[in-house]
């Protein structure tokens, strides 16, 4: 957000069609062509934050981001996991 980035995507018909979207939705003037990209979601670690695999798959990808932006601001506060439960 600082740096002014935009992380929603509006999808052409094209690429929505060959994402297998059928032609009644393209022309549904309620269906929304855009969303948003996360890049790197799925580098998430979930052995780190204790999670399965299937878990990790199944966890919203905002989730997982969330998860780790927050690791990394107790890291930056000085909290470690070893004197903290």
């Amino acid at each position: 957000m600082r740096s002014g980035a935009e992380s929603v995507h509006f999808f052409s018909d094209e690429e929505l069609r060959s994402e297998g979207v059928d032609e009644k939705t393209l022309k549904d003037p309620n269906y929304v062509k855009a969303a948003p990209i996360l890049e790197g979601f799925d580098l998430f670690d979930a052995a780190f934050f204790n999670y399965s695999p299937e878990e990790a798959t199944a966890m919203d990808p905002q989730h997982r981001l969330f998860l780790e932006c927050a690791w990394e601001a107790m890291e930056d506060a000085g909290y470690t996991s070893q004197k903290y439960d």
